[in-house]
């Protein structure tokens, strides 16, 4: 089960995949907002168990990806690696969908 979202006056459903896929790539070309979107995932979500003391380690890793130019928009002046690209972007997909999936109540 979806999540309905209006498109064009009709309600569209869009599994927890779908809303990962897009909140990924609305900061694909933004190092700093792909941060903050990994980080949000170990915020605190009442009513289950926290996974805050991951948070360090995927950060540290995600700063030295950008740190090294990793994760800079393919289209500018120092491209970054569209290796990194791909793999920063699916972990946090991963997570994304795994927790839009837990929290409609299927884990």
């Amino acid at each position: 089960m979806g999540v309905a979202v209006p498109s064009g006056g009709k309600a569209v459903m869009v599994g927890a995949a779908e809303q990962a896929s897009s909140k990924i790539e609305a900061v694909q070309d933004d190092p700093g907002r792909r941060l903050n979107v990994a980080a949000e995932f170990y915020d605190d979500h009442p009513g289950r168990a926290p996974v805050r003391n991951y948070r360090r380690a995927e950060m540290a890793f995600m700063h030295w990806q950008f740190s090294r130019g990793g994760l800079a928009p393919m289209g500018s002046a120092h491209p970054g690696s569209a290796w990194w690209r791909a793999v920063n972007a699916g972990r946090p997909a991963a997570r994304i969908s795994a927790d839009g999936a837990v929290d409609r109540g299927r884990p």
